[in-house]
């Protein structure tokens, strides 16, 4: 067998579907092992950072292992921004880059970087393959490593020497048997229960206290927590709030659940998260962006869940720590709590008050006073209407892919009901995220709307990718907030710099005939109506649609907080 294909064996068996990339002499083989391979799809993209980033956009809809390739040099840094996505986020995406032949590495050939040395602070392990009989023993480790603990990202380093061998007859045999024992993404062996005692006094101080919260990150969305949570908070009454990455775990129209917090989070959040004496932190890091550069919870019990034993008590002196999956430690909580007391328990004071803001936030949204709808004195369209627009299209299954830069302060307000529907690059913030991301999502669900939602700055870094959109057959609906200006940081000039603005300002581009051009249907609009029409016509046609909309910057967004 040849190396190449007993990789691709392992990936499939560690629960790899979808792998993202462009072609390139090194990984020939790869690719080709990937065609010859049912079950596993390749996607050529235009440009390996989309591949990365598309990889993501999987990873996060779905918690489960996606694939990136690059080739030597030149491809494998192109990859790096979309691994280091993946390793502020917590995904588990591989990347597979193609090298140099193991006889030349070191002498600086043509293409040849330090392949190991550039992808090590951006992920969790770092390995090269670089004999044939190691393939086992190093594709065990690194799925092992994929699938167990909290998800992060791993590079796999492949002279295309050793991808073209064949192994030998004793790696087969022990190929075989590593092959049995490839743990599957998050399979029960990996859940890591907490022990009872700490079940109990976590319970003790979430009793003990007046104005409990719980708060869910990123990972105990990809821990599978979501009907843990919903019955838990039907049971203890008490506030719900999640990160920007945890969208959906429980939905925001849930009568506990009161949405994000922090940078671009809730205002009702906030205030919720403002009167907490505990904290219930199921797979949060308690990062600065959840809680406003850490001036949050000073005077609260803390009691912090996790499986990334390096974030327990990092960010705060927590008075519990816990070493445990999120779901698991979840229903063992939901469990104890209801031996502990008699019925559903009463709600923590001021839950009306919070209920009531939250409600109002929503509705400034899905039903906004009618002014607000109208076109601008400058003739521009209001961002409301294509803000209330999707949220009223959007099925609760469909997807919402948030960009960086001032359109991310509408799409961030759009209501989240189910896990993996709201995607947004949070660690790193990355700009050329969504579009990607969404072709991620739609590879991954191929029913679903997927709404790339994008700034004008934003979708020129990754506009190429329309290509791959048209040639797969991928019906992105791409929403572009075009004010041909980066007028988040417009903003930050004007405001501190002396209204200097450097760099900002650009030649008007319009998006819908760059749309045209690459075979995609592309609309421009230019009132609010005429974006009621442009969403009813990506409804009707078949593949990609880019609607470009001439927005007005100065619009401010509404019960949102984007400052720490």
């Amino acid at each position: 067998m040849r190396v190449a294909n007993a990789i691709v064996e392992f990936l499939q068996a560690a629960g790899v579907s979808n792998t993202y990339g462009m072609v390139g002499e090194s990984v020939l083989d790869v690719v080709d092992a990937v065609s010859e391979t049912s079950g596993v799809q390749y996607t050529p993209v235009r440009h390996e950072q989309a591949g990365a980033l598309a990889a993501s956009g999987f990873a996060r809809t779905t918690t489960e292992p996606a694939v990136c390739l690059g080739h030597v040099g030149a491809g494998a840094s192109n990859l790096v921004n979309g691994m280091a996505d993946a390793y502020k986020d917590d995904l588990p995406v591989i990347a597979l880059t193609g090298n140099a032949e193991t006889s030349s590495l070191g002498r600086d050939v043509w293409h040849e970087v330090d392949h190991l040395a550039m992808f090590e602070p951006v992920t969790d392990w770092n390995v090269r393959i670089d004999h044939p009989e190691r393939v086992p023993q190093i594709m065990r480790e690194a799925m092992n490593r994929l699938n167990t603990g909290t998800p992060a990202p791993i590079h796999i380093d492949l002279p295309s020497d050793v991808a073209a061998a064949d192994l030998p007859p004793e790696a087969e045999t022990e190929l075989a048997a590593a092959l049995e024992a490839t743990p599957e993404p998050s399979p029960p062996r990996n859940r890591v229960a907490p022990a009872p005692d700490q079940v109990d006094e976590a319970v003790k101080r979430f009793l003990d206290a007046e104005n409990p919260v719980i708060l869910a990150g990123g990972e105990a969305l990809t821990a599978g927590a979501d009907d843990a949570l919903g019955t838990l908070i039907e049971y203890a009454r008490c506030p719900l709030l999640t990160s920007l990455t945890a969208r959906g775990v429980v939905s925001e129209y849930d009568d506990y659940c009161f949405g994000a917090l922090g940078t671009l989070g809730r205002i009702a959040a906030k205030s919720v998260a403002d009167e907490a004496d505990f904290v219930l932190a199921l797979g949060s890091s308690l990062t600065d962006i959840e809680t406003f550069n850490f001036s949050l919870f000073a005077d609260s019990d803390i009691v912090q869940v996790s499986l990334a034993e390096g974030d327990l008590a990092r960010q705060y002196s927590v008075e519990q720590a816990v070493l445990a999956d999120p779901r698991t430690f979840t229903s063992a909580f939901d469990a104890a709590l209801r031996d502990r007391t008699d019925g559903p328990l009463d709600e923590p004071p001021g839950m009306d008050d919070y209920r009531a803001e939250f409600r109002g936030e929503l509705e400034d949204i899905t039903e906004p006073d009618p002014g607000a709808l109208n076109d601008t004195d400058e003739g521009l369209v209001s961002p409301y209407v294509p803000l209330t627009k999707i949220a009223e299209a959007k099925a609760p299954g469909d997807v919402v892919c948030s960009a960086s830069g001032k359109n991310t302060l509408w799409s961030s307000l759009i209501p989240i009901e189910e896990s993996g529907t709201f995607l947004k690059s949070v660690g790193l913030g990355t700009m050329g995220f969504a579009f990607p991301a969404g072709i991620g999502v739609q590879t991954a669900r191929p029913d679903a709307t997927v709404y790339a939602v994008i700034g004008d700055g934003d979708f020129s870094m990754v506009a190429q990718e329309l290509e791959t959109c048209v040639r797969e057959d991928l019906p992105l609906v791409v929403v572009v907030f075009n004010d041909d200006t980066l007028s988040s940081i417009k903003i930050q000039q004007g405001d501190s710099y002396g209204e200097r603005y450097v760099g900002v300002d650009y030649t008007t581009v319009d998006f819908a005939t760059v749309a045209e051009g690459f075979g995609a249907t592309g609309v421009r609009v230019e009132s609010g109506e005429e974006f009621e029409d442009a969403l009813a016509t990506a409804e009707r046609v078949d593949g990609p649609v880019v609607i470009d909309t001439a927005i007005d910057p100065s619009i401010r967004a509404p019960a949102l907080y984007y400052e720490t």
